[in-house]
């Protein structure tokens, strides 16, 4: 059995020298045939020889398991359920660490949705060494909960599972790991390629109706879409990103969404700060002042940006009342606008014009009206 590799990449393989004269494949281990073709078979067994007992599929895909790092802890059934693996690369720990945050946010409102990272994924119970450990888990319906482990007698049969690959376990990942996953029913398998082993970065396959994995269609972007998720993937830079078929858009990292919320929080006090402008600028609207103005500690706008509605004039101390009242003098004194307004403006007055005349050459202060007026208060005299 094999899994061919050249129907997915596409272009990336026609470009690719090892391709021209190679087909590039999963090398898996061809299993034993079910008990029952060894029955039916045309004389290769006695028709009462007892039939040996096949290996289990632990033991058929002996090369592809994880060795847990030791010291290795275990749970109560002795399945290991921790080691001392170190991380393999900066590369590593940044994709999964993605993967994880990034699909966790998109499918929040799925109680049901679970995807984790490097974990455990126990298959044979009773059997410690069954275990395997891909970089992305995700399994569709087993629920948002805590766990050390995911052991397959207990859970649903993961949905997706991706593999990284490294310089030191490439050949395990390409070679052995299909066949397992494939035997488990896992729908779809996907290789991440950061190291350039394969021609292609980022690989895909999706179980048939059969139940074998074939290649996942490449996108004319270069990325695969994957039927689990409903999502795109696309290599950038050293790693990839989900991308929304539906609107385009890449999910953020970490990173990217800490700088998007820092963005979104700016524009919101930036627009809180224009709407109590706005706020302001309707309260002093409704006052009669032409603009926002500082106000003392009773309350009350106080400087230069009053406006008396008609005209304080210039006998008007600014000072007394904090602006808003002018003085007793100003108030007893006539000026001469006002005499203006209540002669050309068309508005009756409370004292008449000749009146509002003789207040104002009395208060007249000049040397030539007061000349004027002794002169002729002395030839009436005479």
């Amino acid at each position: 059995m094999s899994v061919t590799l050249g129907a997915h990449a596409g272009t990336c393989l026609q470009s690719d020298h090892r391709a021209r004269n190679h087909l590039w494949y999963f090398r898996t281990m061809v299993t034993e045939p079910p008990p029952s073709l060894l029955r039916a078979g045309a004389g290769t067994t006695a028709p009462h020889a007892p039939i040996a007992p096949q290996p289990s599929l632990a033991a058929r895909h002996a090369r592809a398991l994880y060795r847990p790092v030791p010291p290795v802890g275990y749970d109560d059934e002795g399945h290991p359920e921790s080691d001392s693996a170190t991380v393999e690369s900066d590369t590593h720990e940044d994709v999964r660490a993605y993967a994880v945050r990034a699909l966790r946010i998109r499918y929040a409102a799925r109680p049901a949705f679970y995807a984790a990272a490097d974990m455990g994924l126990l298959f044979e119970r009773g059997n410690p060494a069954a275990v395997m450990a891909p970089d992305l888990l995700v399994a569709l319906g087993a629920g948002r909960r805590a766990r050390t482990s995911y052991k397959l007698w207990q859970e649903p049969v993961p949905d997706l599972v991706m593999e990284l690959l490294s310089p030191k376990t490439w050949r395990r990942d390409v070679e052995t790991k299909p066949g397992l996953y494939e035997a488990l029913g896992v729908r779809e398998f996907w290789l991440f390629d950061p190291v350039g082993k394969l021609p292609c970065p980022i690989n895909g396959w999706h179980l048939d109706v059969g139940g074998a994995y074939v290649p996942v269609p490449a996108l004319p972007d270069g990325g695969c879409r994957s039927a689990v998720l409903g999502l795109d993937l696309l290599a950038r830079g050293d790693g990839f990103r989900f991308r929304d078929p539906a609107t385009g858009e890449f999910l953020p990292d970490h990173a990217e969404t800490a700088a998007e919320l820092r963005t979104a929080q700016a524009r919101v006090a930036e627009l809180e700060a224009h709407v109590a402008e706005l706020q302001l600028r309707g309260e002093s609207s409704a006052t009669g002042l032409s603009r926002p103005v500082d106000r003392n500690d009773h309350g009350r706008p106080q400087g230069s940006p009053l406006r008396w509605p008609c005209g304080p004039g210039p006998g008007v101390n600014a000072a007394v009342g904090d602006g808003l009242v002018p003085s007793r003098r100003a108030r007893c004194r006539v000026q001469p606008a006002d005499v203006a307004r209540s002669s050309g403006s068309g508005v009756e007055s409370p004292v008449g014009e000749a009146v509002l005349r003789r207040r104002l050459a009395r208060n007249s202060g000049t040397p030539c009206a007061t000349a004027r007026r002794r002169g002729a208060r002395s030839g009436s005299r005479a």
